[in-house]
């Protein structure tokens, strides 16, 4: 019997903890989802969050397909939940920022984007991301972080992404005084 009780005892912390991690995560990325669900462990919850697993998805929902989830989870009153829950979806919200929400379907983004951040990728292998300008202050007397990888998977990921978004990974400004002027910009 202490066997079943301590497991049954392990299954409850289990759930919980699930839970509070639903919790958070909506909290910060869904909103809308905490306030049309008093009970997350429900299951129309898991029903209508597959179905609509963004606040995107959650605003375009109709009555009728949020009424036709609830059904399937075996709810009652559904036509007033299937309201309540489309005026909290339809709600307006404060959503996280996504970089790449503003992408076009060909992955370029209108504005483009501006990568602050400095870096440096060695034969696609290698990768240095850094605050830090290259000047004699951040060397010398700024407090500045970096971070250097070793991953050839996220070293391509991060060049695939900064091509798209950008259209070329490579800029080579020629310094002033060299009879030259303007910049170059290309993959190199």
């Amino acid at each position: 019997m202490k066997v079943v009780t301590r497991a049954h005892q392990t299954l409850v912390w289990e759930r919980t903890r699930h839970l509070l991690r639903l919790r958070g995560a909506l909290r910060e990325y869904f909103p809308a989802a905490l306030e049309a669900f008093n009970d997350l462990t429900a299951p129309d919850v898991l029903e209508l969050l597959g179905k609509a697993a963004t606040p995107a998805t959650a605003g375009r929902l109709t009555v009728a397909q949020i009424s036709a989830a609830l059904k399937r989870a075996g709810r009652r009153n559904i036509a007033e939940k299937s309201r309540a829950i489309r005026a909290a979806f339809q709600a307006p919200q404060l959503t996280s920022l996504d970089p790449t929400a503003a992408a076009e379907p060909g992955g370029r983004c209108d504005p483009p984007l501006d990568s602050h951040a400095k870096m440096i990728i060695i034969d696609h292998a290698l990768m240095l991301t850094t605050s830090a300008n290259f000047s004699y202050n951040a060397e010398n007397t700024n407090i500045e972080l970096g971070l250097l990888v070793h991953d050839t998977a996220i070293a391509s990921s991060v060049e695939s992404t900064m091509r798209a978004q950008h259209g070329v990974l490579y800029e080579r400004v020629v310094p002033t005084g060299t009879g030259r002027t303007g910049s170059w910009r290309g993959d190199g």
